[in-house]
């Protein structure tokens, strides 16, 4: 028995597929509908996937985006501070969908001793470097030419409050735009530049 059976209260079953060849192949219309229905839907997904990938159109398919930076924390109290959480959020979004904290790397760009992101401990008058990296989570990101305003926040042990930690400007020029949606590399992030 080929195709798709369902059992009702195991007295009797149907081969609805085989059915419904049946009925397409007995009714030219509904045949030519269906498959101009399907062709329409798959063309237009296509479409939309198409124009998203090749033009920068505001909807992204597939992997959210992954931003890595360079962070030197310091710690100018007497006593260890211990970092919970961290998220970055860009400061001219209306809604703020902050990026979350994922992972360290060791090197830019490189996945290589990748570690996912766990609190860590700021040493007093020992400042530490860290590579964060951050994802948008649904979706990812398409950034424009523009210069972005991005605050770092954390969570510091002992508060469930988001505290900003520093503000700082990403600079996405027409040079960079490109290659920046592809993978996130900073070409300059000179302010005046």
């Amino acid at each position: 028995m080929g195709g798709f059976s369902l059992i009702f209260k195991g007295r009797w079953s149907r081969d609805y597929m085989s059915e419904f060849f049946t009925w397409l192949s007995n009714n030219p219309i509904a045949t030519t509908t269906f498959i101009v229905s399907f062709g329409v839907v798959v063309t237009v997904t296509s479409l939309i996937y198409l124009i998203a990938f090749f033009k920068d159109a505001k909807y992204l398919f597939g992997l959210p985006k992954l931003l890595e930076f360079p962070f030197v924390f310091t710690n100018n109290s007497h006593s260890h501070v211990v970092i919970q959480n961290l998220q970055l959020v860009f400061l001219h979004e209306k809604q703020p969908r902050p990026l979350s904290f994922i992972a360290t790397v060791k090197k830019l760009g490189r996945d290589d001793d990748r570690a996912f992101a766990t609190q860590f401990v700021v040493p007093p008058q020992e400042p530490i470097s860290l590579i964060c990296e951050f994802q948008r989570n649904p979706g990812g990101m398409l950034f424009e030419i523009c210069d972005y305003k991005i605050e770092l926040q954390a969570k510091i042990e002992g508060s469930d409050k988001w505290r900003q930690i520093c503000r700082f400007p990403l600079k996405v020029n027409e040079r960079s735009v490109t290659s920046i949606n592809r993978q996130f590399i900073v070409h300059d992030n000179m302010v005046n530049s």
